[in-house]
């Protein structure tokens, strides 16, 4: 074992939990390898595609996006997909896969020749410029392995189940090229006008703890749109994607991965050792993509749909913020980023977003609107300085100002054209959304900012509505209902994506020992509820059990002082949580298989904004 780890703590994984494929990342670059070290995909920010990736995933074609099913299949796929990197002449007998410090991969394989390979891989500032560190180690000298695999740099697919608006592809045709004199493959994309270098470079290991790097030599032919890869290496494998960049190899490896994990090791400091918490934490902070000195966008996944929901980020940011400093400045930043520079259609912001602010998808969602007036109001009353406030209060104003035509006459309704998980909704107005307003209409009365509405007024002619025109008999109980057009039709269900209701009570609009929001949630969580499979609360969006489901059952039994409830709750999570203690999507009950989405941000980041 590489001996620096004996310092550290080594989180062993156990495949048998549910294999997925192991992430890592910073300062914008995130990435994921296999459980043989080879390496899926290295993504950072373009400026004007969103998010680009170094991927061996091949592209997916325009023409399926409208295909469901097309979809589910290509996200599936990624997870199985065998990447690109080494290849060992000896076939792997064992492995053993651990994160360092809760961040870190490491992964240790035993070859049945007998050698033992260990590989760590990294975002690195250290050597400079930023790019990704994968060092590899052999117990023995020797020919040991070479490379093989298919890559593409490319744009990120961006593969969404509700299709908001196709954005063409740019051309994925990569071509590769080597540069002997500098020692080092180029992989690049016209079409994108990004470059990514790789350089590999041997590493030997004096007497005196010292480290040499040893310069690779490499014959890599030129291949159409892909690239295959045969040499050997026994090596660092040094990536860069970025414009403008060139690799540079200026210090020492190893003892950088010990300033790594030292400084994991600092942030984990009075953090609850969960690794389903430290997850939310860890991955929201992957999700953190820098996109200037002063702004920064939260994607929702760094794999699957590297793209920003307000919805999303606002429960990914708020755990961060309460975290840890460097948190605290992502969380300002991200904020720039919602106000500043992510676009408005109309004075509203969209369904979806680009890294770089424009929005992908232009669905109108209510919710979309009040997540970032929460998340800048909570920032303010936690950090204590009100500048941020003040600077953004026009733009409070702006935005209520074109909410207000959305009212349906005087009866405070506002309308939606999607549901919180981007479905269709039956009625034009929501319960959660409107619970939500309420909150946000209720915490900004607190800040008596200077614009022409008057938020305590408001929230009290919410709260009345929501009593009124929301409260139906389902089953001959009073109850709310999920939607109504407020002419006294109704939609009864409920969702796993639709927090507020849970936080009702917690929020203060509603007691817990309330009969109509009691029967509320009885019913979604029964079976007369579309939205619940196998005992847990889910979505029509993709019907399985959802962790979200599972989140809103612990706020609830909080909230009823039901710690059997939670308990059985928090079971459930750790029975679908993955190896790397990450939650998809959707899972299958009795296995706790993904039934949906191996990569998903906003799950794992409930429990941090539960129990920090």
């Amino acid at each position: 074992m590489i001996d620096f780890l004996d310092n550290h703590t080594l989180r062993e994984l156990d495949i048998e939990q549910g294999y997925k494929p192991i992430d890592f990342g910073g300062q914008g670059i995130t990435g994921s390898i296999t459980a043989n070290g080879r390496i899926l995909a290295i993504n950072t920010y373009h400026p004007e595609h969103g998010y680009v990736t170094l991927t061996s995933i091949p592209p997916f074609p325009d023409d399926k996006r409208y295909d469901a099913q097309a979809v589910r299949q290509y996200r599936k796929s990624i997870a199985d997909n065998d990447g690109f990197g080494l290849s060992f002449f000896s076939p792997i007998k064992t492995r053993q896969v651990y994160l360092i410090e809760d961040a870190i991969p490491y992964i240790r394989l035993t070859l049945e020749n007998g050698i033992v390979a260990e590989t760590i891989i990294y975002v690195t500032q250290q050597p400079s410029p930023l790019g990704v560190v994968q060092y590899w180690r052999f117990s023995e000298p020797g020919s040991h392995a070479f490379s093989t695999g298919k890559f593409w740099l490319q744009r990120c697919a961006y593969t969404q189940l509700t299709e908001g608006g196709v954005v063409a592809m740019p051309n994925s045709k990569t071509s590769i090229f080597y540069q002997r004199q500098l020692g080092y493959i180029g992989v690049e994309n016209k079409n994108l006008e990004y470059q990514a270098y790789i350089q590999t470079y041997g590493v030997q290991e004096n007497d005196d703890g010292s480290v040499e790097y040893i310069d690779s030599d490499f014959t890599y032919p030129l291949i159409g749109n892909h690239a295959q890869l045969p040499n050997t290496i026994e090596s660092n494998f040094w990536i860069n994607i970025r414009k403008d960049a060139y690799p540079l190899i200026t210090s020492n490896a190893p003892p950088f991965i010990k300033i790594l994990a030292g400084y994991y090791q600092n942030l984990w400091h009075n953090t609850p050792n969960d690794p389903i918490l430290r997850r939310g934490l860890l991955y929201s902070l992957y999700c953190c993509i820098p996109v200037s000195e002063t702004a920064t966008c939260i994607i929702t996944d760094h794999m699957l749909l590297p793209l920003s929901w307000n919805r999303d980020a606002y429960f990914m940011a708020i755990p961060l913020m309460k975290w840890h400093e460097e948190g605290r400045q992502h969380v300002r930043n991200h904020l720039t980023w919602m106000f500043d520079v992510a676009e408005r259609d109309q004075g509203l912001w969209g369904r979806s977003y680009l890294a770089n602010g424009k929005i992908k998808d232009r669905g109108y969602q209510l919710d979309q609107q009040l997540y970032p007036i929460l998340e800048l109001l909570e920032y303010v009353d936690y950090i204590g300085d009100t500048s941020l406030l003040k600077q953004y209060q026009q733009a409070i104003n702006a935005i209520f100002t074109a909410l207000m035509p959305k009212k349906h006459d005087e009866k405070w309704l506002f309308s939606t054209d999607e549901t919180p998980g981007d479905d269709p909704i039956a009625y034009p107005y929501p319960l959660s959304s409107h619970i939500l307003m309420w909150h946000v209409c209720q915490q900004l009365s607190q800040h008596h900012i200077q614009t022409t509405y008057n938020f305590g007024t408001m929230a009290n002619n919410l709260q009345d509505s929501i009593m009124t025109y929301f409260t139906a008999s389902f089953s001959g109980k009073p109850c709310f209902a999920y939607a109504t057009d407020g002419e006294g039709n109704y939609h009864f269900y409920h969702d796993a994506n639709d927090i507020p209701l849970a936080l009702a009570p917690r929020w203060g609009f509603i007691h817990a020992d309330h009969e109509t929001w009691g029967n509320t949630i009885d019913f979604a969580f029964s079976d007369a509820n579309t939205g619940f499979y196998d005992g847990v609360l889910g979505s029509v969006h993709t019907p399985a059990p959802w962790g979200l489901g599972d989140m809103q059952e612990i706020i609830i039994a909080q909230v009823l002082d039901d710690t059997n409830r939670e308990q059985q709750a928090r079971e459930r999570l750790r029975h679908a949580v993955q190896w790397d203690g990450s939650l998809s999507e959707a899972y299958e009950r009795q296995s706790g298989n993904v039934v949906s989405r191996h990569w998903f941000g906003w799950p794992n980041a409930m429990l941090p904004y539960i129990d920090l």
